[in-house]
């Protein structure tokens, strides 16, 4: 399954509207295949009458499959439309960057952040008095109380 969602210039409500225009589901041996996939793509925007110069940019995974030199929806997109600006995901990107910088600044100061988070999230967890605590702290810095999630580890994000 690989969503498609387009924004387009809505005439009739005079601003850019984010729609989901169709899940691009592919099946058979080349349903993870760059081939297969643009296939799919190129299919749903014919049927819905977009044609491929009025698409400005593609924002997929950073995958081979979506982002490799020799055959990728990258490669397509622009051999259908040169002017297509394809983009990886942003989320990686940042991910990317915060992690090489957690990891310089625990080798800088021999402290790590997520140790911290995890000691944070164990300190209160049990502790019905020390959560009370940081109630009273929140409301003397007129800050809104939230409760402490549980770090953990996923793929390339870390969930709370």
């Amino acid at each position: 399954m690989n969503p498609l969602t387009v924004k387009i210039f809505d005439v009739n409500r005079n601003e850019v509207v984010h729609k989901f225009l169709d899940m691009c589901t592919t099946s058979g041996k080349d349903c993870g295949t760059a081939k297969g996939i643009f296939a799919k793509m190129d299919e749903v925007l014919v049927r819905n009458e977009v044609p491929w110069m009025n698409c400005i940019a593609l924002s997929v995974d950073n995958t081979s499959v979506n982002l490799g030199v020799r055959n990728s929806l990258q490669v397509h997109s622009t051999n259908k439309h040169k002017g297509i600006y394809v983009l990886g995901c942003p989320c990686h990107i940042v991910h990317n960057n915060a992690a090489k910088a957690g990891k310089a600044f625990a080798n800088s100061v021999g402290f790590d952040i997520q140790d911290l988070c995890v000691d944070t999230f164990y300190w209160f967890e049990y502790s019905t008095k020390r959560k009370a605590g940081l109630g009273d702290f929140c409301n003397f810095c007129d800050t809104e109380y939230r409760h402490v999630v549980k770090f953990c580890s996923t793929r390339w994000l870390r969930c709370l």
